[in-house]
């Protein structure tokens, strides 16, 4: 850095000169100089208002900048140790919005902390992009995040290779440094583009022995709130670039949110702080240092308190900790942050940066005196001992939750919305923000899931005071959630689609996604990997047509197997039978099982009866050791695809021959032969089952959910003939409740459409 230039500060210098020459104004701003406004002019004084102005020649412009503030911005990028800078005026959160919108598109993916400012998650509602979190630590005593890992980075670029950038905070709010030079070698590897979000990181550019700064690790983008600890008006910040990113296209970027009436006021501050810090600020932010460490050390001394620094570091999830934020920890005392944040203001006068639920931050920079030190530490002595109680705790101990993204910011943000009792919002997904501020990091999102935690959280911060910010009901009482919509394609250009009320469960197991929704149509509904496998409304069609079908045509049936089956729908209907001995179960997902009985109690009241026998085990090994032991097979599994793709083949069918007994049926599903793309399996299928059993035949039901609410399954024994060994008067002597099935049905169930006929017939044949 060239220090004899760094001297210089031509914005400045060239508002002063204009100022000097006392130009009549026919231009705006319309106050002409104060003139037309006195009591702003007594509020700022008469040399503020007078070079409030708007842009001309002689000043440059901001939006094109050419002439003494692109020396401005050239200076600046000199000092900061980058290739270009650009002044904003829109504050820190203009410059991160630019530098997401200058590397992210609709649809791209980036990964970010949890913990990043809500101009973060604001910049991907304007593009599109959609955020990938990084799964961050807690301190759990603290209640704060920590940093982010290299091998975190790593693990989550590999695991998401359509992101295109890497979002760091250097530092937090807290101070907490993450090794941004290892987070920017591993990312750059990958070719991703590398942001830091620095808006408490100015005076690391300008003091030794603090935390690297991104520009030096390699970031590619980073935002500077020069307001901050840079010393310049509120509202003004700079935003870096390197790595030869595109300077043009960014400014073109910056064009779309930057005002065409940039304030003189906070540019010229800009200019000025600048000169201040390359001159001066490593003077300046060494004594800062100095006394944050003592008042750290002065207030551990008071006792009850914690003022944390760099013992915190760990190589890890704090690779650093920049010494010049005073973060205190307050809930030994029996008092949250924020009850501290308040007493301080209303009791001491003196105002923090923020109290949260279990910390206090107190802003100390160049402008600081030791004298403003001592009150603040005596301050929180005298509140240690006049306000101090017994020791609480919030029972989320974690200060920031990590929600589940179910939507893009941007779609969830413009999606249709109702209001729902907060009480009421878990398993909605949030349409709006909730935050509080300051720092100004959500704790929920738009296109987030709303859990009871978050909710728990949300009302102990409304409870002990905290300034709650970004809904639409400023009293709390109602949370914007959206109104959603589940979407199953049936084919590549038919949408099955379901009102949605809320998600109950979401859920990855070792074989299949599993959720449950609630619906206002079709009541609870469950899905695997994003098909409807059954709901509330239409289960009763499914279970009573594989089960009531065998049951009228064998005459003595005893031993059961299900395979799959693990909602339970099956075995309640089978249970209605007191010739029935035993029903064995083969379900592989436990979590499907656990779910089934949270969610559909009253389904799964078919797994709990002594005879019911539940098999965790793959069906293809369980049932190679079978021979001649079932009087009815039901195959209830639900495609040929993924998990149960087993259970559509040749050998599997082979193998329920082999277990059954000689007179022995097997209920398969046979599916939708509607779609072409599902013409093959149906195929399939019948040619498999038709040349392993004697008698093979198929039924239709009509259930609203499956493809085109048109739906098959196949009838195969070694004896018995779905319709010659039919007994409908027997059936109806047991008296079995049913909704849909009749012995009617039964006979018109096997009369089948034409083209299902002839698709049957062809494959008989081959």
């Amino acid at each position: 850095m060239d220090l004899k230039r760094q001297a210089s500060a031509p914005l400045y210098e060239a508002i002063e000169k204009f100022r000097k020459k006392r130009i009549v104004p026919f231009d705006v701003p319309g106050h002409k100089r104060g003139r037309g406004n006195p009591e702003l002019a007594d509020l700022l004084g008469e040399r503020c208002v007078g070079i409030d102005v708007n842009s001309m020649k002689p000043l440059d412009n901001l939006c094109h900048p050419v002439s003494v503030i692109k020396e401005a911005e050239e200076l600046t990028a000199e000092a900061f140790g980058a290739e270009h800078a650009f002044f904003m005026v829109g504050g820190t959160t203009q410059a991160v919005q630019n530098m997401v919108l200058s590397v992210c598109k609709a649809g791209d993916e980036i990964i970010v902390p949890r913990n990043v400012h809500k101009s973060v998650i604001n910049a991907l509602i304007l593009c599109g992009a959609i955020p990938v979190y990084l799964n961050t630590e807690i301190n759990a005593k603290l209640g704060i995040v920590l940093g982010v890992t290299v091998q975190q980075v790593e693990k989550t670029i590999q695991e998401h290779p359509n992101a295109v950038a890497v979002l760091v905070n250097n530092p937090t709010y807290y101070g907490i440094c993450s090794d941004i030079k290892g987070i920017c070698d591993i990312a750059h590897s990958y070719g991703l583009k590398v942001l830091a979000d620095e808006a408490h990181g100015t005076h690391l550019y300008f003091g030794d022995n603090l935390p690297m700064n991104s520009m030096k690790a390699g970031a590619d983008l980073a935002a500077i709130s020069m307001h901050k600890s840079g010393g310049s008006l509120t509202q003004s910040s700079i935003l870096l670039t390197n790595n030869g990113m595109n300077a043009d296209y960014v400014q073109t970027i910056i064009n779309i949110t930057q005002t065409t009436s940039a304030s003189y006021l906070l540019m010229t501050s800009l200019d000025i702080s600048r000169r201040n810090l390359a001159l001066r600020g490593r003077q300046s932010f060494a004594k800062v240092s100095e006394w944050a460490q003592y008042a750290r050390d002065e207030i551990n001394m008071v006792g009850g308190y914690y003022a944390y620094g760099k013992e915190l570091i760990n190589g890890g999830t704090v690779y650093d900790y920049d010494v010049t934020k005073l973060c205190v920890y307050t809930r030994d005392i029996g008092l949250d942050g924020i009850e501290v944040y308040d007493i301080l203001r209303d009791e001491y006068d003196i105002q923090i940066e923020f109290g949260d639920i279990g910390n206090i931050m107190a802003y100390i920079s160049i402008g600081d005196r030791i004298q403003d030190i001592e009150r603040l530490v005596g301050a929180l002595a005298e509140i240690s001992r006049l306000y101090s109680k017994e020791e609480k705790r919030f029972e989320v101990d974690r200060q920031m939750l990590l929600p589940r993204v179910l939507a893009s910011p941007q779609e969830a943000f413009y999606a249709d919305k109702i209001k729902v009792p907060i009480r009421e919002a878990a398993g909605h997904i949030s349409g709006e923000f909730v935050m509080a501020y300051p720092p100004g990091i959500p704790i929920l999102a738009p296109g987030e899931e709303i859990t009871d935690e978050i909710i728990d959280y949300i009302q102990y911060s409304v409870e002990k005071g905290c300034s709650m910010q970004g809904m639409e009901d400023s009293t709390l009482q109602t949370l914007n959630v959206l109104r959603i919509w589940f979407s199953e394609l049936h084919s590549p250009h038919v949408k099955f689609d379901i009102r949605v009320e809320k998600q109950l469960f979401s859920g990855e197991s070792d074989y299949q996604r599993i959720d449950v929704f609630q619906s206002p149509e079709f009541g609870k509904f469950l899905t695997l990997n994003g098909s409807v496998i059954f709901s509330e409304q239409d289960c009763f069609i499914y279970n009573e047509m594989v089960v009531h079908v065998p049951m009228s045509v064998h005459p003595d049936v005893k031993n059961v197997l299900i395979i799959g089956g693990g909602d339970g729908g099956v075995s309640k209907e089978l249970l209605q039978y007191d010739n029935i001995e035993n029903i064995d179960i083969v379900e592989q997902d436990n979590m499907f099982v656990d779910v089934c009985r949270k969610y559909f109690p009253e389904t799964a009241v078919g797994l709990e009866d002594e005879r019911v026998h539940i098999y965790n085990s793959d069906a293809l090994r369980f049932l190679r050791s079978k021979q001649d032991m079932y009087d009815l097979i039901i195959n209830d599994a639900t495609d040929p695809f993924g998990a149960s793709e087993g259970l559509f083949t040749r050998e599997f069918y082979g193998n329920c021959y082999k277990a059954l007994k000689e007179d022995g049926i097997l209920v398969y599903q046979h599916g939708s032969p509607f779609y072409d793309e599902d013409e093959d399996a149906c195929r399939s299928m019948h040619r498999k089952v038709f040349h392993t059993f004697p008698i093979s035949r198929v039924y239709q039901a009509h259930i609203p959910t499956s493809p085109s609410g048109y739906w098959l399954f196949g009838f195969a024994s070694k004896k018995y003939h779905p319709l010659k060994d039919f007994k409908p008067a027997e059936w109806k002597r047991r008296n079995i409740h049913t909704e849909y099935y009749t012995t009617n049905l039964h006979t018109g169930a096997f009369m089948l459409p034409k083209y299902v006929e002839e698709l049957l017939e062809q494959e008989e044949e081959r």
